[in-house]
């Protein structure tokens, strides 16, 4: 699986948990470690936790491995590391403050069939 299909993959498993305006980044323009942001917004803290799960379902599902997760209680942010593609996870009071959206507007965006 590429990198560009692991990050529609993924976007589609939090859009099936509701996940509020999701976005992927492409970043391979920047010469950075990774290839594709996912940023997606939880409703709730519970929200946010079940966002999580469905990405780390979706890649046991297809034979892969998180690589690593740091969960940000305070902030309501949870990161999770696919390999060439990491997944960001806020609660959408957090998304705000953080604004990766704007620190990354640079970044073209991947449109992905949501159906």
């Amino acid at each position: 699986m590429s990198d560009k299909e692991l990050a529609v993959l993924l976007a589609k498993a939090v859009d099936a948990k509701k996940g509020l305006d999701i976005l992927i980044l492409n970043l391979k323009k920047f010469n950075f470690i990774l290839d594709y942001f996912i940023i997606v917004s939880g409703t709730s803290d519970s929200h946010v936790r079940a966002l999580a799960d469905a990405i780390e379902f979706e890649l046991e599902k297809n034979g892969l491995r998180l690589k690593h997760k740091e969960a940000d209680k305070i902030s309501n942010w949870i990161l999770m590391d696919c390999g060439n593609v990491v997944a960001h996870i806020f609660h959408k009071d957090s998304r705000k403050f953080y604004a990766l959206e704007r620190l990354w507007g640079d970044a073209k965006t991947l449109e992905y069939d949501n159906d």
